[in-house]
């Protein structure tokens, strides 16, 4: 965690924290940082305007700058992030990659709709179920960014959220083919598909975004929620995902999120290597 003191008074003004994050690059496990949650007081923001976001001088810009250099020192090469809608602004001043990727819906009925005809079951899976790792291991990593999503991260993601996620494994026969996490959101009417680990970016993938449909769809026969609204089932799309989700019959929504990345070490890696089109993310990673 980073803090921002104002030096005047001797008071904690501001705050950002740096979360660790195993990423794979090009099936490279690589150490990132994920900044989030930052919050700064709002009497010591009406300090700096417009001017001192263009000569660096802003709080959050140091804040960020001087979080990056201990990641950097502790042998991190990557830092990612999601910024809260509020900075996204921001992120064009600081040294990141930045892309805008969409928000997709699926559109969910409140009666007995036919599933997507599809060979395979989906059944909860077991954060810590070992295969898992298996399916990690065989997954395809090739020219690819991604969150290293081994049983360790799961049980991570899974247990900090304390059952807001439920997570599901698609199997064909025994074979787990495809991992995915669904969070259903009440207030906004949609459950929030995120976290997917397939097999292989082609049928599998697709296999695995069309078994998230059918699932929510029965998610949503099986809830006691108000069948007369209409409801959804969405998903943060990148290059990879998008054709498949026009496919199936995803649309696209007028949101878009902004992602950022910033390459710390560039020995290992080049830009083109990191590039925000190569990656597969999650509206909750």
């Amino acid at each position: 965690m980073m803090l921002a003191i104002d030096d005047d008074v001797n008071e904690i003004v501001g705050l950002c924290c740096f979360l660790p994050v195993n990423v794979s690059v090009n099936g490279n496990d690589v150490k990132c940082y994920r900044p989030f949650g930052a919050v700064f007081k709002e009497s010591f923001r009406e300090k700096f305007g417009v001017t001192s976001l263009l000569t660096g001088q802003h709080p959050i810009l140091k804040l960020y700058h001087k979080g990056a250099q201990e990641a950097k020192e502790k042998d991190a090469e990557l830092i990612y992030l999601i910024p809260d809608p509020r900075w996204s602004k921001l992120s064009r001043v600081m040294p990141f990659e930045v892309r805008q990727l969409p928000l997709w819906s699926y559109k969910l009925t409140g009666n007995e709709a036919t599933p997507i005809n599809i060979s395979t079951k989906v059944e909860n899976i077991n954060s810590s179920d070992p295969s898992i790792d298996e399916l990690w291991n065989l997954s395809f990593k090739d020219d690819l960014c991604m969150i290293t999503k081994n049983s360790a991260f799961y049980q991570w993601k899974i247990n900090m959220r304390h059952g807001l996620y439920k997570l599901k494994g698609v199997y064909n026969a025994s074979q787990l083919i495809g991992v995915y996490s669904l969070h259903f959101k009440p207030q906004e009417h949609q459950w929030i598909i995120g976290d997917i680990l397939t097999l292989n970016n082609e049928e599998k993938l697709m296999i695995t975004l069309q078994s998230a449909c059918n699932a929510a769809q029965h998610e949503l026969l099986q809830s006691k929620t108000d069948t007369g609204k209409d409801f959804k089932l969405s998903i943060l799309s990148t290059s990879l995902l998008e054709e498949k989700l026009k496919v199936i019959g995803f649309d696209k929504e007028n949101y878009n999120f902004t992602f950022a990345v910033h390459l710390l070490d560039k020995k290992r890696f080049s830009k083109s290597d990191v590039s925000t089109e190569k990656w597969l993310i999650g509206a909750n990673d």
